[in-house]
C-alpha cells in the first residue's frame, strides 16, 4: 500500500441524517450529488478517504476467513457482469483521478490502482483477465471481486427480468455487514431481502415500483443509521473463528465505559441505475460518529433523543436497543421517563 498517497486522502465525509428527529423505515431517496456539506465528496459514487487502510484491511481479513461468506453471485448474467465492470472502472477514474488511471493497450483495458499497486486487466469487451502486482490470498475470484478491493464501499447488484419484477440480488461483495448474512440474501427478491427489517411492510408492498425507480430513475443516495458500541466494520451475525460471540456482536451498552459507550453507525447507500442492463448498482459506505461528539452538540443530541423515542418496540428490538434504551437516553442527558 502506498503510504505517501494515503497521506493525501481527504478526511472521511460526515453525515447526520436524523434531521427530522424521527426513526422511519422509508425510501427517503435524495438525488445523487445533493450537497450534504462534504464538498466534492458528495458528488462521488466512490468516496476514498483517509480511513481507506482500515477498510482494505477488513476486506482482506474477510477473504482470509472464508471468501464465500462475504462474496457471492446468483444468476449473474454475463451482460450484467461486464456492464458493472465498465461502470465501476469509469466511475473510479472519474471520481478519483489522482488514485486511478485507465490505459488501453493493444486489445486490453487496464485499471491502474495506485493505492494498492494493483492493475486490473480486462479485454476489449470487459471480460476480466488478470490482476498484475497482486499478492492477495486467496486470489481474486472475479473482476468484480478485484475491483471491490480497491475502494471502501461494499457492493450489491440487483438484476431484473420479466419473470421477477422485484429483481434479485445477483451479486454481493459485502465485508461490512450490519448484523445480516450475505448468504441469506443472495438470489432473493426485494421484499424477501427486506422482510426481516421491522417496519418494512409498506416498502415491500410497492417493491416492484421501487426496483423500477432504482433502475430507470435517479441515481439516488439514502442513509440508514443504527446503534453500535464499537467501530468495527464487520458485524456479520456469524463470529469470525476464535472471537467471543458476545464481543463480536457488540451492541452491549456500558454506561460507565471509559470509551464512548454509544457509536452511531451510518450507511451512505447509493443506488445507480443501469437501465441498459435492467439492473442497478448499490454501494454502501459505512461511517461512524462517536456518541460523545453527538452529546456535545445540543441540536444533534436532541434530534437523536427524539428519534430514539419515536422507535416502535419492534424497531428497538431489531436495532438492539430494546434492553438499553433508558440507559442510552440517560447517558445523552435525558431519561425515557
Amino acid at each position: 500500500m502506498n503510504l505517501d498517497l494515503i497521506s493525501k486522502l481527504p478526511k472521511p465525509a460526515r453525515y447526520f441524517p436524523l434531521d427530522k428527529g424521527i426513526y422511519e423505515v422509508a425510501p427517503n431517496l435524495r438525488s445523487f450529488g445533493t450537497d450534504f456539506g462534504n464538498g466534492s465528496q458528495d458528488q462521488k459514487v466512490f468516496q476514498l478517504d483517509s480511513a481507506f487502510p482500515n477498510y482494505r484491511k477488513n476486506k482482506l481479513q474477510c477473504r482470509q476467513e472464508r471468501l464465500t461468506k462475504y462474496v457471492l453471485t446468483h444468476n449473474l448474467s454475463k451482460k450484467v457482469e461486464l456492464g458493472v465492470h465498465e461502470f465501476v472502472v469509469n466511475r473510479l477514474v472519474f471520481d478519483c483521478p489522482d488514485f486511478f488511471t485507465f490505459e488501453k493497450k493493444d486489445n486490453l483495458q487496464i485499471l491502474h490502482c495506485s493505492l494498492t499497486g494493483e492493475s486490473i486487466v480486462f479485454d476489449s469487451s470487459w471480460n476480466w483477465i488478470d490482476v498484475k502486482g497482486s499478492e492477495i490470498v486467496p486470489s481474486y475470484m472475479s473482476g468484480l471481486d478485484a475491483l471491490c478491493c480497491q475502494f471502501q464501499e461494499d457492493v450489491a447488484v440487483t438484476s431484473r427480468d420479466e419473470s421477477e419484477r422485484e429483481g434479485w440480488l445477483s451479486a454481493l461483495h459485502l465485508c461490512s455487514p450490519s448484523h445480516w448474512a450475505p448468504e441469506s440474501k443472495i438470489g432473493r427478491n426485494y421484499s424477501t431481502v427486506h422482510a426481516p427489517i421491522a417496519g418494512s411492510d409498506k416498502m415491500n408492498r410497492i417493491a416492484p415500483q421501487l426496483v423500477d425507480g432504482a433502475i430507470r430513475k435517479g441515481p439516488y443516495v439514502r442513509f440508514v443509521w443504527g446503534f453500535g458500541t464499537d467501530a468495527r466494520l464487520n458485524h456479520h451475525p456469524e463470529p469470525a473463528p476464535g472471537c467471543d460471540p458476545a464481543v463480536w456482536k457488540g451492541r452491549s451498552f456500558q454506561k460507565e465505559s471509559k470509551e464512548s459507550p454509544f457509536i452511531l453507525r451510518l450507511e451512505r447507500q447509493l443506488l445507480y441505475g443501469l437501465p441498459h442492463l435492467d439492473a442497478y448498482f448499490f454501494g454502501i459506505h459505512v461511517y461512524f460518529i462517536d456518541g460523545k461528539e453527538i452529546r456535545a452538540n445540543a441540536r444533534e443530541r436532541e434530534l437523536l433523543r427524539s428519534a430514539l423515542l419515536s422507535m416502535t418496540p419492534e424497531s428497538l428490538e431489531y436495532k438492539g436497543l430494546k434492553d438499553c434504551l433508558a440507559d442510552v437516553l440517560s447517558w445523552f442527558g435525558q431519561c425515557s421517563t
